[in-house]
């Protein structure tokens, strides 16, 4: 069987971070996406592809995109999990 290609996005921390554990346990490829690369090392280390990435800015987010589907030629889910939060 083919394996799958997972995009996570926010995947430093928290249910990123929890959801692309699980994923690569479960045997899939995973893109994993962040503005804070040092914090996804270990996932590194597990086998996941580390990207630096800014759901901000939209160049980024091409970036990243465009390079999942030169190595892979697909994305067959997205995790869109990263946010931010305004105080005011």
């Amino acid at each position: 069987m083919e394996q799958k290609v997972v995009f996570i996005t926010g995947a430093s921390s928290g249910i990123g971070y929890a959801t692309t554990e699980l994923l690569l346990e479960k045997g899939y490829k995973v893109y994993a996406g962040s503005r804070r690369l040092e914090k996804m090392k270990p996932l590194q280390n597990n086998g996941a592809i580390i990207l630096e990435l800014d759901v901000r800015n939209q160049e980024s987010i091409d970036k990243a995109y465009e390079m999942i589907l030169k190595n892979e030629g697909r994305i067959d889910a997205v995790f869109a999990n990263a946010g931010y939060g305004v105080q005011g």
